[in-house]
């Protein structure tokens, strides 16, 4: 069955790309749509033992972010919205506190109120919702329990932090990555990640922060960043080659990290840190802060081991942590639609090679194609790829229907894959009865697409207008 060839400027990057209305390969297994729905994780939470004035006590800071499609929305009165919006809801944070013993140290809520002015807002899963709390305890070794709950205390989520230990005036140490997304020392502000200890994968280069006891001037510090292998070493990684990163590292001096509210920037409630710089007599000037660059072309989804020495000493320390691809559209978990998906926009030829070999070669297979059609500079992640993947999500299920339950493979699924949301859509019925809904589309596109209603229920595409042959 022959293609019909529709030239499009999807994504604003592709010339022509492949269209059919029949021929395609058939799938069978379905996406949940439960899973859809709450895909990746939707509270977050990190605990850092910072810096204390006192030479005895540590100041533990809790940053957390809470996914508004997590948490129960209820609609306001009509007299109570004008104000603040037309959804509320009320989330709590309890957290506590555990000593090496497992004797309770404190145990304190937080709770706040959002409000929202769409009910698709209270649905969100890129909109968060911020807190911190602070406490000052005796130096030591601490765990962590915080529980995320709606006001009728019903359990959302729980998260346990076993290990928190307390840098130390009186010994050398260095701490466990902080991973941020703002580093700016003219400023002096640093925008934590607050992914649960983590790293996201992105666009951007990744930055981690370690704090530093006992530092001085003239050291030197040497780290080293490398993926964990996999138990498998016949299996190749569908990323690619990533490389090793390394090098050597002067710490910034005198220099500590104090915990801020953000009321200046959106959204306000969001923490942050700011560089404070002592004096060399105070009891806070053998602390210092080590950063580290790890750029976005050697990162990629998995796990890695970040190791840190002190250059001519035995004082090292080795973390573990995850690069995590925090909106992974659900299409690209499946080896099966990852590869499906890319009917529409590549020949039989391509489509063939790409689908050949096992689950991890054809995965690689398909990360090497959006890697040569549409290349990222030099970052892993390809947002055009993450953008073609999560409207396959989208079309899957908004454009289901009795007889069509995979709405990616639908006719309108197929368009909105091509060319994204429509500017407008319009429904009318024509004097014969049939139904038709008409996606406008007045950016590079240009075009008209008419779908009609048939017997089965399913929308069929019509006929194509060329808006600017009008």
């Amino acid at each position: 069955m022959p293609r019909l060839i529709i030239y499009t400027c999807a994504f604003g990057l592709m010339g022509l790309l492949s269209y059919t209305t029949l021929s395609q390969p058939q799938s069978q297994q379905r996406m949940d749509k439960s899973t859809y729905f709450d895909y990746n994780e939707t509270f977050f939470c990190e605990a850092h033992a910072l810096p204390s004035p006192s030479k005895d006590s540590t100041l533990i800071n809790i940053g957390f972010r809470m996914m508004y499609d997590l948490l129960d929305f209820r609609q306001l009165p009509t007299s109570a919205t004008l104000q603040r919006g037309m959804y509320s809801a009320t989330p709590t944070v309890i957290v506590e506190i555990r000593d090496d013993i497992g004797i309770i140290r404190y145990r304190n809520q937080w709770k706040d109120s959002i409000y929202t002015k769409t009910f698709e807002q209270t649905n969100s899963k890129t909109d968060f919702e911020y807190g911190a709390m602070n406490i000052l305890l005796p130096v030591g070794k601490y765990s962590l329990t915080a529980i995320l709950s709606e006001k009728e205390n019903s359990q959302l989520r729980k998260v346990q932090i076993p290990s928190i230990r307390a840098p130390s005036l009186d010994s050398v140490g260095i701490s466990k990555p902080i991973f941020v997304e703002y580093f700016d020392t003219t400023s002096h502000v640093v925008v934590p990640l607050l992914a649960g200890g983590n790293a996201l994968f992105s666009t951007n280069n990744i930055y981690a922060i370690l704090i530093l006891s006992n530092v001085k001037d003239g050291d030197v510090y040497w780290y080293n960043c490398a993926p964990v292998a996999n138990t498998n070493t016949d299996i190749i990684s569908e990323w690619g080659n990533i490389p090793e990163v390394g090098g050597r590292a002067i710490p910034i001096l005198n220099t500590y990290l104090s915990p801020k509210q953000n009321s200046g920037q959106e959204p306000p409630n969001k923490p942050i840190y700011t560089l404070t710089t002592v004096a060399s007599s105070s009891l806070l000037s053998s602390f210092g802060l080590l950063t580290i660059t790890l750029p976005a072309s050697t990162i990629a989804p998995g796990k890695y081991k970040l190791s840190v020495a002190k250059v001519g000493t035995k004082d090292t320390a080795a973390q573990q942590f995850e690069v995590v691809w925090e909106n992974m559209p659900l299409a690209f978990r499946s080896t099966r639609y990852l590869v499906e998906s890319l009917y529409y926009i590549v020949s039989d030829d391509d489509f063939d090679a790409i689908n050949s070999g096992s689950d991890v070669v054809k995965r690689r297979n398909v990360v090497k194609y959006w890697q040569k059609t549409f290349p990222s500079n030099d970052a892993v992640f390809n947002s055009t790829m993450a953008e073609y993947y999560r409207r396959v999500d989208y079309a899957y299920f908004n454009f289901q229907a009795i007889g069509e339950s995979d709405g990616s493979k639908s006719d309108r699924g197929k368009i909105y894959i091509l060319h994204g949301s429509p500017t407008s859509i319009e429904k009318n019925i024509q004097p014969g009865g049939q139904t038709q809904e008409i996606w406008k589309y007045s950016n590079k596109v240009k075009k008209e697409f008419i779908f009609e209603l048939n017997s089965s229920s399913i929308y069929k595409l019509k006929e194509i207008i060329d808006v600017t042959a009008k």
